[in-house]
Parts: structure tokens; C-alpha cells; sequence
């Protein structure tokens, strides 16, 4: 019996790692069938020293199309060579390729779906500003001499073709020192954009020129070009945009100019960006311009100048309410004697309403008796001459005698069991007071 059952032990705990097992490389083929596609990897630089496992891509003399591991592959635009010898330990960042102009490196062959990149630029010699765009969305890195960066990135495969585009993101050329595309199974997000105009409100005088700065900043990589206008215009307003249009990080200037017979009111407006994408990814901001006669508003204003959010119009008379503050700070006219008096008064009425819902000193000094009156001073302490009377202390202080004791159910009282004669009479022979 004892072999039987450990046979059947070892039969369930085998039953059990097959299912363990089986479970495990269902979960595998699950993530390689969500993730697809086929991953490859590229050693840019001289084709010398390369890392196992990589394609050489060597500038210039690696043009598209190379063909290996099922896939084509190269340069559709020349690109130079830099190495830093047997310097750098580490073969991938060795050496690789580099450029002054923009230039194309093309894959052909990859399965469609989602990729993420990761590709690494640096160099022991050189710095590198190095910007990528696939598919119009844009990464960059920058990187100083004896440094490498890796830019990881997602994108999405379609036509089974990748093409990246390296170009300069600042002054010093870029570069590439590998490149590895493998397939992911997350989503890759859309590129989009935002967009910020500051100040949002204006004061102007009548005649005058207002600007407000526009910026578009890129958001997961957004590459296309963006168009700004501007909608809304009446009265006599005219609006330039300078520049109208660019790639992204874009930083604008929006011109509105009135004219002397523009009328005196609070102008509202539509700032639209429309990007050239292939959703035409757009987004709109609301600004205003409140035009006035007054001769303590200046005929230009800035946008970095400090103005007022609100959206308070203005009378007839090109003038804005009491405590509007939409007028400009900076611009703001000095005080008069008697502005200065009022706001005295003010301040001082304030005070007063204050003061009543203050507690006079009177009942301050009343509340302070109160409380003297109802203090009361604690007994000195007892030192127990028993541990019994510690006991007590003790019990007392924590509330259990009081407490506890006295809430207690009463025990129950019966009357004395009568006695006879005969038990009263030995009673009381033994103990006489009884």
C-alpha cells in the first residue's frame, strides 16, 4: 500500500509539472504571436570588430540594398565613418557612422506591426546631435565627446519597409553607432502636439499693437509642420503670424494691429494650429485683445508683459470696471492724493468690521476667572504601605474600581437559614456572644 500511494504522488506531481510546463509555452507563443514580426540587429561603423549576432552597415559602403537574414538593407544616402580604435572596450560603440548632411537608412522585408528601436550614438572623439524621423515622428539626442546615449523609441511597420531619416538637431553632425529593431507588442502611441499663448489678454490702446507669444511644442515625437491662424477678426483688427508655419518645437509671434477707428470693446479669438499629418492633428487656444482710449495704456504691448486673466469688458468710454485688473501692471498710472485716501478708508472700515467679531478684553479677563473658578487641584499622592493597598491604587486609577466593580450584577441576598434549640444552646456554650 505505502508503494501505491507514492506512486500516485509521483504520478501527480509529474501530471502537475507538465501542465506547469505546458502553460509557461502557451504563454510564450501567445506574446511572440501578439508581438509578430522579426527583430534584427546592425553594427555601424568600419565592418571591422563587429559584435556577433549583428549586420555590418559600413557608411558609405553599405548602400541599399544589402541582403541578409532574409531582409535588404543599407544607405540610400551616403554616410561617413568614425572609429575610435581599440579605445573603447565595448565593439557597438567603437566606431560607426556620421553626417553633416540628412541621410536614409532603409530595412525592407520586416513583417508589418509594432517595432521599438533602440539605436545608440556617441563617440570617444566627437559630439553628436543626432535627430531620427520615421514615419513623421522625430526623436533627438545630443550627446559630448566621451559619451553615448541610447534613444529607444516606438514605430510601426507597414508595406513590411522602415525608413529613418538622420539628420543634424543642432550644430555638431550626427551619428549612429547601432541599431537594434525588435518586434512589441505594445500599441505605439500617436504623435501630437500642445500649444500655449501667453498672455492670453491684451489692453491696448485704440490704434495700437498687441503681440502674443505662440509656442508648439511636439509631443511623442511629432515631425510634421504645423499652420497657425487666427479666427475671429472684426473691428478693423488685423493678425500676422511670424512665423505662420514650421516643424515643431515652434515658437511664434502673433501681431494684432488696430486702428484708430477701431471701436473701444474686448475683442475674443481662436488660435488654431493644424498640423500636416495624416489625422491633421489640430488644437485650439482662446485669446482676447480689450482696445481702450485710455492715455495710461501704451500703443504696443509685449507678451512678456504681466496681464490680468480676466475677461472683464470695458464701458463705453474704453474703460474697465473698478478692480477689473486687465490692464497691464506695468502700465498702470500712479495714484492720486485722494485715490490713495480712499483706499484708506477702505482699509479702515475693513479693520472696524473686523474689530466687532473680535472678544473684548472684558470678556477675555471673564473667561480666564471662569476658568479659575472651576480648576481644581490635584490630590497629593498616597504611598501604599501594602501591596494590597497598591492593588487598589492601581485599580482605581485605571477605572476598574468604580467601574467595572460597581457595574457589576448584585449577587443575590437570601435570609438566614432559622437555626433549632438545641443548635443555639451549643452555640452559645462555645462562644457566649453569640
Amino acid at each position: 500500500m505505502p508503494n501505491l500511494f507514492h506512486s500516485f504522488v509521483s504520478f501527480i506531481k509529474s501530471e502537475l509539472r507538465l501542465a506547469v510546463s505546458l502553460g509557461i509555452l502557451l504563454l510564450i507563443l501567445v506574446g511572440l504571436s501578439l508581438a509578430g514580426g522579426n527583430s534584427c540587429q546592425f553594427d555601424f561603423g568600419d565592418g571591422s570588430a563587429l559584435e556577433s549576432n549583428y549586420l555590418a552597415v559600413d557608411g558609405g559602403a553599405s548602400m541599399y540594398p544589402i541582403s541578409a537574414s532574409g531582409l535588404e538593407y543599407g544607405w540610400v544616402d551616403e554616410a561617413m565613418v568614425f572609429s575610435s580604435g581599440a579605445a573603447v572596450s565595448n565593439k557597438l560603440n567603437r566606431d560607426g557612422n556620421n553626417g553633416v548632411d540628412p541621410a536614409s537608412f532603409r530595412i525592407t522585408g520586416l513583417d508589418n506591426g509594432n517595432y521599438r528601436l533602440s539605436l545608440v550614438s556617441g563617440s570617444l572623439n566627437s559630439a553628436f546631435s543626432t535627430k531620427v524621423t520615421v514615419n513623421a515622428k522625430s526623436f533627438s539626442t545630443i550627446t559630448q565627446v566621451n559619451q553615448w546615449n541610447t534613444l529607444t523609441f516606438d514605430v510601426v511597420v507597414n508595406a513590411g519597409q522602415l525608413d529613418l531619416l538622420f539628420q543634424r538637431a543642432g550644430t555638431n553632425p550626427w551619428g549612429v553607432n547601432s541599431l537594434v529593431v525588435a518586434p512589441s507588442p505594445t500599441p505605439v502611441v500617436s504623435p501630437t502636439f500642445d500649444v500655449t499663448v501667453q498672455p492670453i489678454l491684451h489692453t491696448v490702446r485704440v490704434g495700437g499693437t498687441a503681440i502674443y507669444r505662440v509656442s508648439v511644442n511636439p509631443l511623442n515625437g511629432y515631425a510634421s509642420e504645423v499652420d497657425l491662424s487666427l479666427s475671429g477678426l472684426v473691428g478693423n483688427v488685423t493678425a500676422k503670424f511670424a512665423p505662420a508655419s514650421a516643424i515643431p518645437p515652434l515658437v511664434a509671434d502673433l501681431i494684432l494691429t488696430t486702428s484708430a477707428t477701431t471701436p473701444l470693446t474686448q475683442y475674443d479669438f481662436v488660435v488654431t494650429a493644424k498640423g500636416r499629418d495624416a489625422s491633421v492633428y489640430t488644437v485650439n487656444k482662446s485669446i482676447s485683445l480689450v482696445v481702450t482710449g485710455s492715455t495710461a495704456v501704451p500703443t504696443v504691448v509685449n507678451p512678456d508683459t504681466s496681464a490680468s486673466t480676466d475677461s472683464t469688458k470695458i464701458d463705453g468710454n474704453g474703460q474697465t470696471g473698478s478692480g477689473s485688473g486687465s490692464l497691464d501692471n506695468i502700465y498702470l498710472a500712479p495714484r492720486t492724493s485722494a485715490e490713495a485716501r480712499n483706499e484708506q478708508n477702505l482699509i479702515d472700515e475693513y479693520a472696524a468690521v473686523e474689530a466687532k467679531r473680535l472678544a473684548s478684553t472684558r470678556e477675555i479677563l471673564e473667561i480666564k476667572d471662569i476658568s479659575t473658578i472651576n480648576g481644581f487641584e490635584p490630590l497629593p499622592d498616597i504611598a501604599a504601605r501594602t501591596p494590597f493597598e497598591s492593588t487598589l491604587q492601581y485599580m482605581t486609577a485605571a477605572g476598574i474600581i468604580g467601574t467595572t466593580v460597581d457595574s457589576a450584577p448584585p449577587a443575590p441576598v437570601s435570609d438566614p437559614k432559622p437555626i433549632g434549640f438545641w443548635e443555639r444552646l451549643f452555640k452559645t456554650m462555645v462562644n457566649p456572644t453569640l
